[in-house]
């Protein structure tokens, strides 16, 4: 293939139990394979990511072995990041990627999956710490905080454009008499104030002024509570809200003075079940704290609450646009809702705002109430 003149190579493995090939890591056989067969090369760029057993790297080796590519070609370079996994996933993650891969339309968009804080390690063959510029195009992350703390080899935040943000913080490891105290107090913040330092940590990745997404996986421990405030507060832009039923009904977190006007400005909400069920008797909390909704979902335990819900939510919340709750019992109560109760409902109490009657619907799957009001 003595003509070829670009060259994009693309490799995705989600798991690998066999060693990983020194021959994909090393810069000096990509070079002698391209001089063999590709002579009239103009362009060469490829993007690996593997998730594979433990294997120790050595990334000064790596580097200096992709050191001719950034001599011979324009604006080259590459970057290589590594990380583990938290015990309950085990094994590593190896990411290699050049600068400028993203720039062909037909190359794979570029997607770092989920990354742990405590032990992410990336260098670049770029002799500028700019190592931002290789995620530029990456607007979702998945990100896991635990009590470890890697060392920053970087001077800016490494994803910068991100606005999803999906979050879990596994229990911190302490005794289980702290770990006893630590429930029965709703997480107190530690003595040592190594929870008031996850923000600085967290900054040194992300962009937080980009954040209008943040979804808090339900693997969150009821003692991360005042991380979530934190987070929450660290993030101005947040209109989007995921987050478990027992976490976000907290008294910490819900009466809580400080996250008022954050959550005054949440446009969607989606409360995600782990231990309890939504009941009809937060509604008029979740109004009250969340008057600018427009989306909300939410899991009830039967049909009834979730028609005791639906209708605080028709009444007192005037930019509802869409709701889903999901139910685990049916009951005998009959179904109250039609297109027709749902336009008078919303005319008799918002008597002033539009309705257009073509995007009124109503769906009841008998497991799901999904409602469209606009």
């Amino acid at each position: 293939m003595p003509n070829v003149k670009y060259f994009y190579f693309t490799l995705g493995i989600r798991t690998a139990s066999w060693p990983l090939p020194d021959e994909l890591l090393n810069g000096y056989v990509w070079q002698d394979m391209i001089e063999r067969y590709f002579p009239h090369l103009l362009k060469f760029e490829f993007f690996i990511t593997i998730k594979k057993a433990y294997q120790s790297l050595d990334f000064d080796m790596i580097l200096n072995s992709f050191e001719y590519f950034v001599g011979k070609y324009s604006n080259w370079n590459m970057i290589i990041s590594y990380w583990k996994y938290h015990k309950e996933i085990g094994g590593e993650h190896i990411v290699l990627h050049t600068l400028n891969y993203r720039q062909n339309s037909y190359a794979m968009i570029i997607n770092i999956p989920f990354i742990n804080c405590g032990t992410y390690q990336v260098r670049s063959t770029s002799i500028i710490n700019d190592y931002h510029r290789f995620y530029s195009t990456i607007e979702d992350l998945y990100i896991c905080m635990t009590d470890k703390r890697t060392t920053i080899t970087w001077s800016s935040p490494l994803f910068q454009k991100v606005k999803n943000l999906l979050i879990e913080m596994p229990m911190i490891s302490t005794s289980w008499w702290h770990n006893l105290l630590n429930i029965a107090n709703y997480g107190a913040v530690n003595d040592d104030n190594d929870t008031l330092k996850i923000i600085s940590h967290l900054k040194q990745f992300i962009d937080l002024d980009k954040i209008i997404e943040i979804k808090f996986l339900r693997t969150n421990h009821i003692s991360r509570w005042i991380d979530v405030q934190l987070i929450l507060q660290a993030c101005p832009n947040v209109i989007d809200l995921s987050i478990s039923t027992q976490l976000l009904l907290l008294s910490k977190i819900i009466d809580n003075p400080s996250l008022f006007t954050i959550f005054k400005r949440i446009k969607t909400i989606e409360l995600i079940k782990n231990i309890i069920y939504f009941l009809p008797s937060s509604a008029s909390k979740i109004v009250e704290r969340f008057p600018s909704l427009t989306h909300i979902e939410l899991p009830v335990f039967s049909f009834d609450y979730c028609v005791s819900v639906i209708d605080i939510f028709l009444c007192h919340l005037k930019d509802l646009s869409y709701m889903k709750i999901n139910y685990n019992q049916t009951t005998l109560l009959d179904d109250p809702f039609s297109y027709d109760y749902l336009i008078a409902k919303r005319r008799q109490i918002f008597p002033n705002k539009i309705i257009d009657e073509n995007k009124v619907a109503f769906n009841n799957t008998g497991e799901t109430v999904e409602i469209w009001l606009s």
